[in-house]
C-alpha cells in the first residue's frame, strides 16, 4: 500500500473513474517525476514482475499490470473507506466532553456553566462526573474525564492546571448572631464559637487547614460533616458557625443564615 500511494494512487483512481486506458495519461503526466518512477521500479522489483511498458513518450500497462490493477483499486478503496470510518468515529467521540468535579461544584456552579456551554456548542454532549475532590485529578489521569474542576491544586507533574474562578470564604452564621453584626470577621473572632466544618477529606477543609493552624487548639470544633447542606442545616438550627465559599451560600438560599 505504501509503495502504491505516491504516484500509482492517482493513476488507479483515474482508471477507476474512466477505465484502464486513462492509466496511460495519468502515468504519462507523472513519468518525469523521479520519486514516482523510483517507487514504481521498487514495486516491480519486489513483485518480480514488469507492470509498465515505458518509453520517453509513452507508458502502458503490461498484462501483469492489467491483472494487478483491479486488486490495487479494491485495496485503495478499502483503505479510503477505513480512513473515513475512523475519522467519522473520532469526530463522534469528540462530541462528548467529560468533566469531573466535586459534588459541591456539580450542584452549585456547574449547572450554569454547562447551560452556557451548550448554548454555544449545541453539538457537544457534556457528561458530569461528581466525585470526591481528592479523586478529581485521578479521574482525569485515568481517562474517565477530559478535564477536572476542583477547589484545590491537585495537578501533579503530569497534569496542567489553571485558575478559572476565584471566590471568597465567608462566615456563615444564624441571623441575629454576634458575628452577623460585624463588618468583617477575623479568624481570631471564631475561637469563642462552636465550629461546624467539613471533614478533612474534603477540598474545602484542605483550604482551611493552613489559615487555621495559627489558632490550632483554640477553635471549638463541634461538628465535622461530609457536605455543605448538612453544615447549613446545623447552622440554621443555631448549633454553630462555619466558614464556607460565598457561592455555596448564594446557591443554597437558606433563610435565617447570613
Amino acid at each position: 500500500l505504501k509503495r502504491l500511494e505516491p504516484g500509482e494512487h492517482a493513476a488507479t483512481k483515474a482508471a477507476h473513474r474512466c477505465g484502464a486506458g486513462e492509466v496511460v495519461n495519468a502515468l504519462r503526466a507523472q513519468n518525469t517525476n523521479a520519486p514516482v518512477g523510483k517507487v514504481r521500479g521498487s514495486l516491480e522489483e519486489e513483485l518480480g514482475l514488469r507492470l509498465f511498458e515505458r518509453t520517453t513518450r509513452r507508458v502502458m500497462l503490461t498484462d501483469a499490470g492489467s491483472e494487478l490493477l483491479p486488486t490495487a483499486l479494491r485495496t485503495l478503496d478499502q483503505l479510503d473507506s477505513t480512513v473515513r470510518l475512523l475519522q467519522a468515529t473520532h469526530l463522534k467521540q469528540g462530541e462528548v466532553l467529560k468533566i469531573a468535579t466535586s459534588p459541591l461544584l456539580a450542584a452549585s456552579l456547574m449547572p450554569t456553566v454547562i447551560s452556557q456551554f451548550r448554548s454555544e456548542f449545541p453539538g457537544v454532549r457534556v457528561e458530569l462526573l461528581d466525585v470526591p475532590v481528592a479523586d478529581v485529578a485521578e479521574a482525569v489521569r485515568s481517562g474517565q474525564a477530559d478535564i477536572g474542576v476542583c477547589t484545590s491544586g491537585q495537578e501533579g507533574r503530569d497534569l496542567k492546571s489553571e485558575v478559572i474562578f476565584q471566590d471568597a470564604l465567608c462566615v456563615a452564621c444564624p441571623e441575629g448572631h454576634a458575628l452577623a453584626a460585624m463588618d468583617s470577621v477575623e479568624w481570631s473572632d471564631l475561637v469563642e464559637f462552636p465550629l461546624i466544618l467539613l471533614k478533612p477529606s474534603t477540598g474545602l477543609r484542605n483550604l482551611l487547614e493552613k489559615p487555621m493552624q495559627r489558632w490550632a487548639g483554640q477553635f471549638r470544633l463541634e461538628y465535622e460533616v461530609a457536605n455543605i447542606h448538612t453544615a447549613l442545616g446545623l447552622i440554621g438550627a443555631g448549633l454553630g458557625v462555619s466558614v464556607l465559599p460565598a457561592y455555596s451560600l448564594a446557591r443554597a438560599g437558606i433563610q435565617g443564615i447570613v
